[in-house]
Order: structure tokens, then C-alpha cells, then sequence
């Protein structure tokens, strides 16, 4: 308690500009109540605060109806630019996949591409929006504006309302993370920056700059993840094996975070910092309320035994002595 009324005014200049975030210590969330809840606290704290033994939960009941709009796009600016427009319309979902993503899908699971449009697999970034409700007509209004957005912009629409339809649509997305991880060779998708946000508004800047990092460094990647609250899941495809592979991950987890954290946007916003992540806290929040966190990391954990490396104690040399040499995800098989 002492320590957060004297660190009130330092606790109030952590504004990043993002509605989704899990980096750092969520101190700011402290000042929201009147008495102090620990939950807020250890909530993101990533098990180095303590353990968590027992949570309850609140659910939200399940929507009646859903409309599903998907958009391609040839142009990446074209479509950030479209990302706010759509947000004023209330979308419960808003997800993006890229062309190379949809490519991998072709080449490993062509049968999960069924009946989608050739339009879709040749263009550079597709949107996949949802609206829920339980009234009918609001939702197509909400698809009808969608469109209307969207037509001078993207290079194929098309709706559903259908579940077996949404269903096949919705296939593109979520088999992202799987085929990204699963495709063949030396190299491999590295989930290293993979968890950035910005502000909806920035995304266009946000996409415009990862392209840039991944041509300079002549790596490929893949990107999708939910447009609706700016936060991409980057995975260039690198070989731990190769010295300068390595070399590299670290080289454009730097420039990433540097321009993500200009943005006012978030390293990590729904992953949590991790080994990986966590050197770039100080760069992130500043040297005053990094240790601000050390503070609280010492409170809770004076031995230092819950998760350590994490957060308050990382570095980056320790980071890059303990990296893998090799990247490989084992496939589920049922029994």
C-alpha cells in the first residue's frame, strides 16, 4: 500500500495507447479501485508474483446469431486504414491472416481451403468480421455498412450467414498457428515478436513497418491475429542452428520493439513477456517505473524463486546464452 501511494503520479504516466496489453506489472490497474485488489496485480504477472491456487470465473452467454464478412486486400495501407472505420460499426470479432499463412494452408492442407475463393490465397491480407446479436436485421446492417466501407478498398468481399459457411470461412484464420509451425525445413516460424499491439488506428503503420524489418533482414514471415485491437502475430522464419539466424532474431526483435514502443503501442499484449521479451521492459516503461516493478518483484519474492528471469531480473545476455539451437513442434497424435 505504501509503496503504491507514493508512486501514484509515477504510475499514472503508464498510458500505452493499446485497449489489450500483458507487459510489465499492471500497476495502472491499481489505481482503479478504491481499495487495493491484489487479483488485478497477479493477474499478468506470469507466476513471478506467486501461485495461483484456486479462480472463479464470470462467463457471458453465447450469442444467438453471428454474420461473418471476409476482405482481401492487395494493399497493406488500404487495408489499416480501413481497421477504425470498421471498429465504429461494434464488430465482436476482427481477424487477420496474411498471404503467405494462406499459402502454407495450400501446400500442407489444401482440403482446408475448400469452396474459398482463389481471390482470397492471391492477396496480400485478409479480414475476417464478425457481428453477433440476437437481432437479425441489426447484424446484416452491420455486414451491409461493413461492405460499403470496404468496396473501394478490397479486392474480394464475401458474407455469411450460414454456420456451415462461416465455418469454412473462419478455417482460414484458425489454422494459422498450426501450419505456420508446422511447415518444413531448417527454418521454422519463431514466436519472438510475435505478440505486438498498437493502437487500431496505427495498424497500417504498424504492417508498413514489419514489412520493412523482414525485407531488410531477407526473412521470411507470416502474420496474422486480431486487427480489432492492433495486435499481430509476427513469426519470422528463422534457423537456430545458423549463427547469423540468430544474430538476426535478436536484430529485429530491436528495431520491432523499438518502433512498436514509438507507436505507444505494447511488446507483449496478451502472451506476457516471457525470457524472450522481457529485456525490452526497461525500453518499454522507462528506467523509473522498471524499477518500480523490481520493488514489487522483491516484495513478493525475496528469494526470487517464483519464475525467475522473467520481468524484473532478465537479460539479454542470459537470453542469448540459453536460446535454442533448433525449433521443433511436435505434432499432437491421438491414442
Amino acid at each position: 500500500i505504501e509503496l503504491q501511494d507514493s508512486n501514484q503520479d509515477l504510475i499514472k504516466t503508464i498510458k500505452p495507447d493499446v485497449n489489450k496489453i500483458s507487459t510489465g506489472y499492471g500497476l495502472q490497474d491499481l489505481l482503479n479501485d478504491e481499495k487495493i485488489n491484489l487479483a488485478q496485480l497477479i493477474v499478468g504477472s506470469q507466476g513471478t508474483l506467486g501461485i495461483i491456487t484456486e479462480i472463479t470465473l464470470k462467463t457471458m452467454p453465447k450469442p444467438k446469431l453471428t454474420g461473418l464478412l471476409l476482405a482481401s486486400f492487395n494493399n497493406l495501407v488500404s487495408a489499416g486504414e480501413a481497421v477504425p472505420k470498421i471498429l465504429q460499426l461494434g464488430p465482436s470479432a476482427f481477424e487477420l491472416v496474411d498471404k503467405f499463412l494462406i499459402e502454407e494452408v495450400k501446400k500442407q492442407k489444401p482440403e482446408m481451403l475448400a469452396g474459398i475463393s482463389p481471390s482470397v490465397s492471391e492477396s496480400e491480407i485478409t479480414f475476417l468480421i464478425e457481428f453477433d446479436g440476437d437481432d437479425n436485421n441489426e447484424i446484416q446492417e452491420n455486414i451491409t455498412q461493413s461492405k460499403s466501407l470496404l468496396k473501394d478498398s478490397a479486392v474480394y468481399i464475401e458474407e455469411a450467414y450460414e454456420p456451415d459457411k462461416q465455418s469454412r470461412l473462419w478455417a482460414v484464420r484458425r489454422s494459422a498457428a498450426i501450419i505456420a509451425e508446422s511447415a518444413k525445413g531448417a527454418e521454422k516460424a519463431l514466436p519472438f515478436i510475435e505478440d505486438t499491439a498498437v493502437n487500431p488506428k496505427y495498424l497500417a503503420e504498424h504492417l508498413k513497418l514489419i514489412y520493412a524489418v523482414m525485407k531488410k533482414y531477407q526473412v521470411q514471415f507470416s502474420v496474422w491475429g486480431h486487427a480489432g485491437n492492433g495486435n499481430l502475430h509476427i513469426q519470422p522464419f528463422l534457423d537456430l542452428s545458423d549463427s547469423k539466424d540468430k544474430e538476426k532474431l535478436f536484430n529485429i526483435a530491436n528495431e520491432v520493439y523499438g518502433e512498436v514502443i514509438k507507436l505507444n503501442g505494447v511488446i507483449s499484449a496478451e502472451h506476457n513477456d516471457g525470457l524472450m521479451r522481457s529485456p525490452w521492459l526497461k525500453d518499454q516503461f522507462g528506467a523509473p517505473v522498471y524499477e518500480l516493478f523490481t520493488k514489487i518483484k522483491n516484495i513478493f519474492d525475496p528469494l526470487n524463486i517464483f519464475n525467475p528471469h522473467k520481468k524484473t531480473d532478465a537479460d539479454i545476455n542470459f537470453v542469448k546464452a540459453h536460446t535454442r539451437s533448433e525449433y521443433v513442434i511436435e505434432a499432437a497424435t491421438s491414442t
